[in-house]
């Protein structure tokens, strides 16, 4: 913290009205950073202390402490129970209300936001947990508020080579203009109008013409900048404003993106897509190249799902979206194999016996398996399959059919609440479900859960959506496959 910073002077009211803002998406403004060299030093976050090392290039935080104070103290509170100050806020499961408490409280929906702060804390708390029926409800909304806020994006800004009296300045002018507005909201200003919002009639029309489904303006607006220019940091201004032209390039560009994802890396919306960075990439690739050969298409899908697999597509900085940007040039082939050396060849196949999580990359990919299974069978049509996506999330799409083993991906089957076995054993089928065979269910696996033996049933069934699992990426990661281009490419022909 530089010296000029102000002294703490928010309430308890305040923190409570930050974490509600964050859950509900509202905007908490942007955060003003200081980059030069560091000694070491100890900070306090509320309750918490940390000891920096020495950084050549460390960050002051000049503008935002009040923020990221309450954050880092309500989210890192070094209490198992933390009562009594302003940072020891908990939540209601039930409904998300906020809440500073001074002692703790009884009811079991009552959570401290210090284990929603911390993945180890949320699930040794969620092995524990017991609520009776409410159990898997309340789980599954800690695991969703968890997802929320820890993926709550903040707005930052670096000021670098400056002296101690400009950052002075800066502090003065951002602290006496108000709250800043989200990237989003300024594009929206700068360029629409009350009846013409972009982003939001960006969203519109791919959710309309794809069914991929409707994908936030904040992902939707670092798009728009990858087709305008590679350098992600580069931000619009009335001198430099966006105009119809760029939004339809980017319609065109991100509707044959989300095409090539459903049909040919049968990834058939947006809430299966492991990590959405790369439609960032991919928009840039498919407005430079709209029609990539069929070749490079096989092995942009490559890219796609061994960037998945791998983890690697996790990172979405600037910096890392930024180098990919910069691998797409005027040759598509070239540009292709570029990105591919940028994701490896050893892939970690998802665990089907780890813990659900509907907002998690592992549970996605076994969720994609499930649907792909539906597609495959005629069980549902892609379009019925979409609708079902953007109606419901994963978690209501996909219910645990075993009880003891309820936190288990491989206890989840499509829309079933509870078994329903008749007299006849083979007539028994997840209840909702028209038909368990194909959702990778077999008579044994069911037999198994008749009979009570639950841990038998999982077992069986994570094996199932192992080489379930594993067909997936061998099909479309191909990593034991060779990736050169089209041979008429290799030999200076037409690809």
């Amino acid at each position: 913290m530089p010296k000029f910073q102000r002294p703490l002077r928010w309430s308890s009211e305040n923190v409570v009205e930050l974490f509600d803002s964050i859950v509900r998406g509202f905007p908490i403004g942007s955060l003003l950073l200081w980059s030069k060299e560091l000694p070491a030093g100890v900070e306090r976050f509320g309750p918490v202390e940390v000891k920096a090392p020495e950084q050549r290039e460390g960050l002051l935080l000049v503008d935002g402490q009040q923020r990221v104070t309450a954050l880092i103290g309500t989210l890192r509170h070094p209490t198992k129970s933390p009562t009594g100050g302003i940072h020891s806020v908990w939540v209601n499961l039930r409904d998300y209300t906020f809440k500073v408490m001074r002692t703790a409280p009884t009811e079991l929906a009552w959570l401290p936001l210090n284990v929603i702060g911390d993945r180890k804390k949320l699930h040794q708390w969620s092995r524990s947990f017991q609520a009776g029926s409410e159990t898997e409800e309340l789980v599954e909304r800690a695991f969703d508020l968890e997802a929320t806020i820890m993926n709550y994006a903040v707005p930052a800004y670096i000021v670098v080579d400056a002296t101690a009296e400009v950052l002075k300045l800066i502090f003065s002018r951002v602290n006496n203009a108000g709250i800043a507005l989200k990237d989003s909201e300024v594009f929206n200003a700068l360029f629409g109008a009350d009846e013409d919002q972009p982003l939001a009639r960006l969203a519109e029309e791919l959710h309309r013409s794809t069914g991929f489904g409707k994908l936030s303006e904040d992902w939707l607006l670092r798009c728009v900048r990858a087709v305008r220019d590679p350098n992600p940091r580069r931000e619009f201004s009335e001198q430099d404003r966006p105009d119809s032209a760029l939004i339809n390039r980017v319609i065109q560009a991100l509707t044959r993106a989300c095409d090539f994802i459903i049909t040919e890396a049968e990834i058939p919306h947006s809430a299966l897509l492991p990590y959405r960075g790369t439609l960032i990439v991919l928009a840039r690739l498919f407005d430079l190249h709209p029609q990539l050969n069929p070749r490079d298409r096989t092995l942009l899908v490559r890219w796609l799902w061994r960037g998945a697999l791998s983890g690697v597509h996790a990172n979405t900085s600037n910096e890392v979206i930024h180098r990919q940007l910069m691998d797409i040039g005027q040759d598509p082939t070239d540009s292709v194999q570029r990105l591919l050396t940028r994701v490896p060849r050893e892939l970690r196949a998802p665990d089907p016996l780890a813990v659900w999580n509907g907002g998690g990359a592992n549970t996605r990919f076994c969720a994609l398996t499930l649907s792909s299974r539906l597609l495959s069978t005629d069980m549902l049509t892609l379009s019925a399959l979409q609708c079902e996506l953007e109606a419901h999330n994963l978690s209501e799409l996909f219910r645990s059919v075993c009880p003891a083993h309820e936190k288990t991906i491989a206890s989840r089957v499509w829309r079933a609440k509870k078994l329903r076995a008749s007299e006849d054993h083979e007539s028994a089928t997840p209840f909702g479900a028209p038909d368990p065979y194909s959702l990778l269910l077999d008579d044994t696996m069911l037999s198994a859960l008749e009979s009570g033996d639950e841990t038998e049933f999982i077992r069986l069934r994570g094996l199932a959506l192992s080489v379930e699992l594993d067909e997936l990426i061998l099909r479309l990661a191909a990593p034991g496959e060779n990736d050169r281009p089209a041979i008429a490419y290799l030999m200076g022909g037409a690809a």
